[in-house]
């Protein structure tokens, strides 16, 4: 899933259609764009401290050293 996809369910959850969107659809929306955010930086930390391409294992073992715990 890309970061764009994932902030375009931010959008939809979060902006009000013929119904006001839920506190459980805001909470949902900040939630899935702060993933976005994340994947996004993710991302390209993996392509600045890498010389591979995306799809090589060392692109993807410095994508995935980045944790979002505290």
């Amino acid at each position: 899933m890309s970061p764009r996809d994932l902030m375009e369910t931010a959008h939809r959850l979060a902006v009000p259609s013929a119904l006001q969107p839920t506190q459980a659809d805001l909470r949902r929306a900040v939630s899935t764009a702060y993933y976005a955010l994340f994947h996004c930086l993710a991302a390209t930390a993996a392509d600045l401290l890498t010389e591979s391409s995306r799809g090589n294992p060392e692109w993807h073992q410095v994508y995935r050293a980045l944790e979002h715990g505290r």
